[in-house]
């Protein structure tokens, strides 16, 4: 006799073991392919990571590079494009640049500070860090001389006195002269001196730039030799036909002609480019830079002082050289009966040769790239070196980073 009952069970026992086969095949399939899944993912997750990393790495090094293009480059604002360094290769892409963080001009007022930023891109990251730089404004060590030349210095029927050390990275000769102050030479000294290392002057070209990007620019007028006499020239009163300078800073390209300037009140800072033919300063001239401690003269070119000594008299050019718009030492009348004394009260500095006579007073550093001869003169340097030097003459290092600036960005 069969049992229905029985198959049924048996039946109901056989499909059982069917769903707990198919569930633990379902169950295996599920961990696997979760398992692959998750594989991936992480496979993806840890190429993100090296990305990353790879990108911050190249960021950093990025903005090293930058920062020591900077140190070593006097000329990068003058020269710069937009761009200060660019890597490209199989880590990806860095761009590195210069932002003034005042006027957003960084190749303009150097005295500005600015703020590097590198970006890097590798793969599908990017990383972005930048930092604040601050110029130096502390007076380069060249400011605590009274002269300087990289060529010879000779002193002819002369007598002269320096508060700061004179120095030459050539030869040193006194012919019946006599010279009270220290006399440095990195050559041979015919004449009381001490060696000392050369020191380097700045590139013309650079003093020229910094004086560039915040005074007024233009050329002499005229054809020729020109003549500056009688003459007053400050921040509202400029010379020729260039444009007014809150800074009194002149740069004036000469175009290979002459220029002597004589019986004159330069408040303010003279660039002289081009100055091929020469520059001649004669008679008396008071030259005193608007700004406390800027040069008063810079030239490209030879450039040749024959003082005379002799106060610098309005009676002599029939006007008034302190009028309301430019005081003298806080005086200021119409009249034509003042005089004033006659030197420079700011740093001179050629790029060529330079040649001294009659009688020079000065309160600040005479520099040239050639040589100094002087015959018949008496000279007295009263310079004393600034706590903060004007742009072009300051000191290393050149700027320093404010670490606590440092901005890192995920992009």
């Amino acid at each position: 006799m069969r049992h229905r009952g029985s198959r049924n069970m048996r039946g109901a026992r056989r499909g059982s073991v069917y769903l707990i086969v198919l569930s633990a095949m379902s169950i295996g399939f599920l961990a696997v392919t979760a398992g692959i899944l998750a594989t991936r993912v992480h496979g993806s997750r840890a190429e993100t990571l090296a990305e990353a990393r790879t990108a911050r790495q190249q960021a950093t090094g990025g903005l090293e590079a930058g920062l020591s293009l900077l140190r070593y480059d006097t000329s990068w604002r003058r020269t710069f494009a937009g761009t200060l360094v660019q890597i490209e290769g199989s880590l990806g892409k860095t761009t590195v640049t210069a932002v003034d963080s005042l006027d957003g001009v960084v190749s303009g007022n150097e005295s500005h500070p600015f703020r590097v930023t590198a970006t890097a891109q590798h793969g599908g990251a990017r990383r972005i860090m930048s930092v604040l730089a601050t110029p130096n404004l502390i007076s380069s060590d060249l400011l605590g001389f009274s002269i300087v030349a990289n060529g010879s210095i000779t002193l002819s029927s002369s007598t002269a006195w320096f508060k700061q050390p004179a120095h030459t990275n050539g030869t040193i000769t006194l012919t019946s002269s006599t010279a009270e102050g220290t006399f440095t030479s990195s050559g041979v000294a015919q004449g009381a001196a001490n060696y000392r290392a050369a020191v380097t002057l700045p590139a013309i070209a650079d003093v020229i730039a910094a004086y560039e990007a915040i005074g007024s620019t233009g050329t002499m007028s005229g054809s020729g030799t020109t003549t500056l006499s009688g003459a007053f020239v400050g921040p509202l009163n400029p010379p020729w036909l260039l444009s007014s300078n809150s800074a009194g800073v002149y740069v004036i390209d000469c175009q290979g002609r002459r220029l002597t300037i004589s019986d004159s009140r330069i408040n303010g800072t003279f660039i002289l480019k081009n100055a091929t033919a020469g520059v001649r300063v004669t008679s008396s001239v008071i030259w005193d830079p608007v700004t406390p401690g800027y040069p008063a003269l810079i030239v490209e070119g030879t450039l040749s002082i024959t003082m005379d000594g002799a106060d610098l008299s309005e009676a002599t050019v029939s006007k008034s050289l302190n009028p309301a718009t430019m005081p003298f030492e806080g005086s200021a009348d119409s009249d034509t009966v003042d005089r004033y004394p006659s030197e420079f009260r700011g740093l001179i500095f050629s790029s060529g040769n330079m040649t001294i006579s009659g009688s020079l007073a000065t309160t600040a550093p005479i520099f040239t790239n050639g040589t100094i001869t002087t015959s018949s003169l008496t000279a007295v340097s009263r310079a004393v070196k600034p706590v903060n030097g004007p742009p072009g003459f300051r000191g290393l290092p050149r700027f320093f980073v404010d670490r606590e600036s440092l901005a890192r960005t995920v992009d």
